[in-house]
């Protein structure tokens, strides 16, 4: 593979449309714009080309599969999560470290305050500071409700609403939901 082949397939991968990649590889100063669109697809169409581009995205491609994978399981954990479980059986807090997954993902902030009183030492006179107790305050992230929301978006449960302003004919009117339903599911990479 030359270097202006590789090139081309590293501004492929990059996002450039086949025309961009090959004026980036090749620099051309006299060729037309459809003499640059038929040399791109002759390139395009070559194995050892469509193989090195391949090989250049496997990790970006899996890269994002794990992210979408991570952002799923963090959905989940909003989805799943039972605010009672925060709370032992007499109705205190627990101790943040004992919270499980789900819960855990619901906190957004955590402020601790320990409460002083000044004691005064018969014997001695002096004063010290003596701690009587700590204050605690959980800042949830998510509300529960929201949290079923926010899940279901991402599996597709939830339908994005849609506005229309102005005035559109019945068939135009149609054309618009036969769009809207027929829309492709997007394809799964596994790599």
């Amino acid at each position: 593979m030359t270097s202006k082949q590789e090139r081309f397939c590293q501004e492929i991968v990059k996002g450039k449309n086949q025309s961009d990649a090959y004026r980036v590889a090749y620099k051309p100063k006299t060729k037309k714009q459809k003499s640059i669109h038929e040399l791109a697809a002759q390139l395009m169409a070559d194995l050892k080309i469509r193989s090195r581009i391949a090989e250049i995205s496997a990790p970006i491609i899996k890269r994002i599969q794990t992210s979408q994978e991570e952002w799923l399981e963090r959905a989940e954990r909003f989805g799943r999560a039972d605010p009672r479980k925060m709370f032992d059986q007499f109705g205190n807090p627990l101790e943040i470290k004992d919270l499980g997954e789900n819960e855990a993902a619901m906190i957004a902030g955590f402020e601790f305050t320990e409460q002083y009183e000044t004691v005064e030492d018969k014997d001695s006179g002096t004063k010290k500071a003596v701690a009587v107790g700590v204050t605690k305050k959980i800042k949830i992230g998510l509300p529960f409700l929201e949290g079923h929301k926010y899940l279901g978006k991402v599996l597709g449960y939830y339908a994005e609403k849609h506005e229309f302003t102005g005035s559109l004919t019945l068939e135009e009117l149609v054309g618009v939901i036969v769009v809207k339903e027929t829309k492709p599911e997007p394809k799964q990479i596994n790599g």
